[in-house]
């Protein structure tokens, strides 16, 4: 009972900052969705809940397109949090066919966003790395859309079939039935709990774990919707930062982001160019400056 009130309380978590998108929040839903891959990775839960996780994260059902502003890429950064959380154990069997079809819905989601910062980027490519180093990567949202479309035939397609194995299977035991003649020794009933109790209620108590987190979490879903029903959209926003030729020819220039009135605010700044600060910064723009050159060679 323990773990399905911690399992559920942490999902309950995630999807309340989901559903705020606070960006003082960051760090916490970050930590939350670290949290929730460990669970998996310590068997207290199971993998098609973390692929709905990550489905979830991503929106892959309305295609990503009504969950937030095009260059807010934090969902990007929770779903890759969460891949090298628990990516590692992903790799085998149906987990490894899932994983695949999730990273080509991940892949749309990315390039349905108009612009990213370069750090997220190395993210992103770091996860693919770790994962698929021989991934093939789209270039326009149109062909990752179309391998999407092609996986949901072909699911559709596995589950008509499925639907209609069941029925030919249900016809054959009906007419079987008719056929055989009844008689003591085949009239045979089976007692699944006399014949094996242990067994029997160990399906009885995963069946009922099942069903009650599944309720929890529509639960917390419902009653985090109510919560922020009426409430105001978050108007404080980062402001944006552009630079000019000024900016690049002067490095000791800074913007000092600051609050004044409850409203963000942006002060430049100009610090003497000879000192530790601006020698380091100047220092990590061209190391960044090659490493971005060296990942356009490589892709």
């Amino acid at each position: 009972f323990l773990t399905i009130r911690v399992v559920d309380a942490v999902i309950e978590d995630i999807l309340c900052v989901l559903d705020k998108n606070d960006y003082t929040e960051a760090q916490h839903r970050l930590l939350a969705i670290r949290f929730f891959g460990e669970l998996y990775n310590f068997s207290l839960v199971s993998s098609e809940l973390l692929f709905n996780m990550l489905h979830l994260l991503i929106d892959s059902a309305n295609k990503g397109k009504y969950l937030d502003a095009k260059n807010d890429g934090f969902r990007i950064r929770m779903a890759c949090t969460l891949l090298d959380t628990s990516g590692k154990h992903l790799d085998k069997g149906e987990r490894a066919a899932k994983l695949d079809t999730f990273l080509t819905y991940f892949q749309r989601y990315i390039l349905s966003k108009s612009d990213y910062s370069i750090d997220l980027e190395f993210m992103i490519l770091d996860t693919y790395e770790m994962l698929r180093p021989n991934i093939v990567l789209f270039k326009t949202y149109d062909e990752a859309s179309e391998e999407c479309k092609k996986i949901e035939k072909g699911e559709q397609i596995k589950l008509s079939l499925k639907a209609d194995a069941q029925e030919d299977s249900g016809s054959k035991d009906l007419e079987e039935e008719k056929e055989i003649p009844s008689s003591p020794e085949r009239d045979v009933k089976i007692k699944t709990e006399d014949e094996n109790p242990e067994e029997y209620e160990r399906g009885k108590r995963g069946n009922a774990f099942n069903d009650e987190l599944k309720a929890m979490i529509e639960e917390s879903v419902k009653e985090a919707k109510k919560q922020n029903q009426g409430k105001k959209a978050i108007d404080i926003a980062v402001p944006v930062i552009t630079k000019n030729a000024e900016d690049d020819k002067d490095e000791g220039r800074f913007n000092f982001i600051m609050k004044r009135g409850g409203k963000p605010a942006m002060k430049k700044l100009i610090i003497p160019k000879d000192t530790k600060l601006v020698i380091a910064n100047k220092k990590r723009i061209t190391e960044e400056g090659v490493a971005r050159q060296r990942m356009k060679e490589v892709t």
